[in-house]
């Protein structure tokens, strides 16, 4: 005896499983990724670095100085990681570039910096900067530079 098998075929699959594992693969990556705070301040770095390399993966999560002309337009502000200092007890920049400095770099269990300078921003007004980061437990400093 012989079995018809009836099939109902539409023409189109189903496509109802295929959504639903699309988006649970979303609400996993979106669970599983790190997100990062990274610096949100609009400067013009360096450009034409030919020597630039890419930094080795133990290196990538070194703290950020950045030094930016200040919105007024006289002088220059600092900020160190994401967080922009302000200059309201009286102590140097330096003092308080110094003082950052060593609260994030040993919450976070490093020594390296890496200073971004805008590329408007004369280099004598860095000093603050680099005296900041020489007051620091900070061990390593990278800088951006252009070949003349």
């Amino acid at each position: 005896m012989k079995l018809k098998i009836k099939s109902h075929s539409t023409g189109t699959p189903n496509m109802i499983p295929t959504i639903d594992i699309l988006f649970q693969l979303v609400i996993f990556f979106i669970l599983a990724c790190q997100f990062a705070v990274t610096e949100q301040f609009p400067i013009s770095v360096p450009d034409k670095c030919a020597a630039a390399k890419p930094q080795p993966q133990d290196q990538r999560n070194i703290l950020t100085i950045t030094v930016m002309n200040a919105a007024s337009g006289d002088g220059i502000e600092c900020a160190v990681g994401n967080e922009k200092l302000v200059n309201t007890n009286g102590k140097t920049l330096a003092t308080q570039i110094a003082e950052k400095l060593n609260e994030k770099l040993t919450a976070a269990n490093q020594r390296i910096v890496c200073l971004r300078i805008a590329k408007d921003v004369p280099f004598g007004q860095t000093q603050y900067a680099l005296a900041g980061v020489a007051q620091s437990t900070a061990t390593d400093i990278q800088m951006a530079v252009l070949k003349n």
